[in-house]
Order: structure tokens, then C-alpha cells, then sequence
């Protein structure tokens, strides 16, 4: 989801084909989306992984990760076993390409998501001011914003070697 809901609006048309509803006005897909079987499929399949999505803003290249990452802590956090469980994965480009796969859980899952505190981690966000954003975007930073942070994070960007010039190396901290 490259931004909060956006799988929430996209998967509108599917659920009405799977469910044998009217979708070709605009009436008929606002009633599939405000219907309380589409709410609840959302909030049974989706609703989780938006929920960091929320908190970071436009995704794309990311997206389809961050939604795994908020399932899997939101699973982890409410005491949900996953272990052996299949995900399915939808990702799309603007174009006419798009993936789908599904991946299954491996049992040792939850001592790896123990490790990320998501939530926490987002919590602990810098803010940064317009013009430090504008100078990590043309790479004029060589460090990163946050020297005291522990957890991943940008390490350094490279400005000397012509070949990696803009290069942006990231580490655990």
C-alpha cells in the first residue's frame, strides 16, 4: 500500500466479482465499499497492514514490506500464531505489471518481529525541518539526521567515489 487504505479502495472491484455483486456505476461501488461484509473482510485481511502505513505516509517500492512488517508486529503485539500460515502479496507498478504471491510463516517468526518494535520505532521518530529534508533528498548530507539513534538507519551517503556517488548505506545501530 503506497499510502494508509489504499488497499482498502482497490480491492472493491475483486470483492464484488468474487461475491457476485453489482460493480459498474459509481452507486454500485460505493455500496460494496460501505457494506458490511467489505468492512469485515477488511478488517479480517487488510486492516493490519495498514496500520504503519498510517503512521509513515507515501510508499511505493516499500510498500508492499511495510504492510508485512505491520501485519506481523500487529499479529505479534495481540498474541496471534501465524506459524505455518500462507499471506498472500499483491504489488503493482503504475504501469501494467503487477506481482502476486503468497509466502508462508516460518516458525520462528516471532522471535524475529520481537526484535523490529515497529510501533515503538516509529514513536521515536525525528522530526526534520524542510530544508534538511530538501538536503538529505540531493544528498548534501553526509550523515545521518539522527546520530543518537539506535536501531536501523541511514549510516552515510557516498559523496567521494564517482562510481557510488549518492549511494546511501544503511546499518543497525
Amino acid at each position: 500500500m503506497p499510502y494508509a487504505f489504499h488497499g482498502k479502495r482497490v480491492f472493491t472491484e475483486l470483492f464484488a466479482i468474487e461475491n457476485n455483486l453489482p460493480f459498474e456505476t459509481l452507486d454500485d461501488q460505493k455500496a460494496v465499499a460501505k457494506s458490511e461484509d467489505y468492512l469485515r473482510f477488511i478488517n479480517e485481511k487488510i486492516e493490519t497492514s495498514q496500520r504503519a502505513s498510517s503512521e509513515i505516509g507515501n510508499m511505493y517500492t516499500a510498500s508492499i514490506f511495510m504492510a508485512l512488517l505491520s501485519a506481523l508486529q500487529t499479529s505479534l503485539n495481540e498474541n496471534e500464531n501465524l506459524t505455518g500460515k500462507e499471506i498472500g502479496f499483491l504489488a503493482y507498478g503504475s504501469g501494467s505489471k503487477a506481482k502476486v504471491f503468497t509466502g508462508k510463516i516460518s516458525e520462528n517468526w516471532q522471535e524475529i518481529v520481537k526484535k523490529w518494535n515497529l510501533f515503538e520505532v516509529l514513536n521515536q521518530r525525528q522530526k526534520i525541518d524542510f530544508e534538511t529534508y530538501e538536503k538529505l533528498h540531493r544528498k548534501q548530507l553526509k550523515i545521518s539526521v539522527q546520530e543518537n539513534y539506535s536501531g536501523f538507519g541511514l549510516d552515510k551517503i557516498e559523496m567521494e567515489n564517482p562510481l557510488s556517488h549518492g549511494a546511501r548505506y544503511y546499518s543497525f545501530k
